[in-house]
């Protein structure tokens, strides 16, 4: 216990005039020195000093008093003994001769003598140690003592016994791994090949988990990584109240370019995003979606193996439902198919997706950021808006070529970025009200532009790879024309 905390017996009056008379005044020690000698909060003793009306000498008259009773010779002499050849430490010189520790070094400082460095000081400690540690090493191997009997007599752990007789090599009786048998090993083998974690063995064999990693580290069998691990684990009922959302990740659905996928990366071109933290030690990637529509969340998140989760939305009424996960395969295969960090203004059409599939990436970037509304007029009208020109102009391309989606009549705004010759759907650019928001964006009210970009989008697609909230908005649109 710390004096902060130690509670000591409530002396009487008498017996702090007792101290006063006989320590302070007779023997002239300080209040340090006689709280030292007589194991008193040197608290304690100033506080009913001062309540018992005993006079106490001043900073100056104590420190004449100190010089007076250890010359600058007897320093010398306590510091070339004591310290220098006894290998003592301040603090043990203060027990013996009722000097405070920094006193003594700021007199050993005022004599110019050099106190040991942090090497030298560790080098006196191990030496001050030896003949201990010698002894009860012997009596260890006689027999006569058991290591837990060596650490409570001298107030130490095991773990600093033992680590005593390795400083000093001096050898164990069983040293690390010697109590492992070769059916030990084979069993710690054969466990980890089928998927147990270093815990789940240690629970098996009654072997430590950290002597199950350094046996497998010594056949140099790799450890699993761990998200392997987490979802070997779940996968055997260890851990049922986790909830891992990288348990049921299907990664296959991303080793062949189908429709799904196509429609999958054209739904994170519009409403995901990947990102990465730099932390410290290691570097954590990021993949999220959301929209509104929990039907078309759940349909994207049944494809990869997400589960969508449920947040209040600060601009909106209606909840968000997000897929999101925290997985570097997942990441990686993104990114592999050209869909990258910070892509709002250089996000295009992946190359990885070939001509006959962009309608299905097509589809999934409409059903995110696209739009089928009444003008103010009453006619009906599509749009599709980016904040990345070079996808815009990719789909209003891919729009053209497919579909047969292109201008009709002049262009009449001074806001359009396209090239007068191009026949392709106009791309406006807008920019929004004291904001440095650009959009790009493109758009028809063409009936027959329409009816093409319905049956471009939703012909022969499978209600399970589809908004069904669009789609059916888009489908009343066009029968009530």
């Amino acid at each position: 216990m710390t004096k902060r905390s130690r509670r000591t017996r409530k002396l009487t009056r008498a017996e702090y005039e007792d101290i006063y008379y006989s320590n302070y005044v007779g023997e002239k020690l300080g209040l340090g020195a006689t709280s030292r000698k007589l194991d008193i909060p040197k608290t304690n003793l100033f506080r009913n000093f001062k309540k018992y009306d005993l006079p106490l000498r001043s900073n100056i008259e104590a420190t004449q008093l100190s010089n007076r009773k250890w010359s600058d010779r007897d320093i010398e002499k306590i510091y070339q003994n004591e310290h220098i050849n006894k290998k003592m430490t301040f603090e043990a010189i203060s027990k013996v001769h009722g000097i405070s520790p920094s006193r003594f070094s700021a007199r050993c400082a005022k004599l110019g003598l050099k106190v040991r460095s942090r090497a030298e000081a560790n080098e006196c400690f191990w030496e001050r140690l030896a003949s201990e540690v010698l002894e009860s090493h012997m009596l260890y191997f006689d027999d006569d003592v058991t290591v837990e009997e060596i650490a409570k007599e001298q107030n130490i752990s095991t773990y600093q016994v033992y680590e005593r007789f390795k400083h000093f090599g001096l050898e164990s009786k069983r040293p690390r791994g010697s109590n492992l048998t070769d059916d030990d090993v084979s069993q710690i083998v054969k466990l980890n090949a089928e998927g147990q974690a270093p815990r789940e063995i240690e629970e098996n064999l009654g072997i430590s988990s950290s002597t199950v990693r350094k046996v497998l580290k010594k056949l140099e069998i790799e450890p699993r990584k761990h998200e392997e691990a987490v979802n070997l684990a779940l996968r055997r009922g260890r851990d049922k109240n986790r909830k891992s959302i990288n348990a049921n990740i299907k990664f296959e659905f991303f080793e062949q370019m189908t429709p799904q996928l196509a429609w999958f990366l054209g739904a994170v071109c519009s409403d995901g995003s990947i990102g990465f933290n730099y932390g410290p030690n290691k570097v954590t990637c990021s993949f999220s979606l959301a929209s509104i529509d929990k039907d078309f969340v759940d349909k994207l998140g049944m494809l990869v193996g997400l589960s969508p989760s449920k947040s209040a939305s600060s601009t909106s009424s209606k909840p968000i439902w997000t897929l999101r996960c925290s997985n570097k395969r997942f990441v990686n295969h993104l990114e592999g198919l050209g869909v990258h960090s910070n892509k709002s203004s250089t996000v295009t059409v992946p190359d990885t997706i070939p001509p006959e599939l962009i309608r299905h990436f097509i589809r999934g970037y409409f059903e995110g950021d696209g739009c089928v509304s009444k003008t103010s007029k009453g006619t009906l009208r599509f749009s599709f808006s980016s904040k990345s020109e070079k996808l815009i102009r990719s789909v209003a391309e891919v729009l053209f070529e497919q579909a047969g989606i292109g201008i009709c009549g002049k262009r009449r705004s001074l806001s359009h970025v396209s090239s007068p010759n191009c026949p392709c759907l106009t791309v406006y650019k807008r920019s929004a009200k004291d904001s440095d928001l650009v959009m790009y964006v493109i758009s028809s009210s063409s009936l027959e532009m329409l009816e093409k970009l319905y049956c471009y989008l939703y012909q022969n697609v499978d209600e399970a790879y589809r908004m069904n909230r669009k789609f059916n908005v888009f489908k009343k649109a066009l029968g009530s024309l």
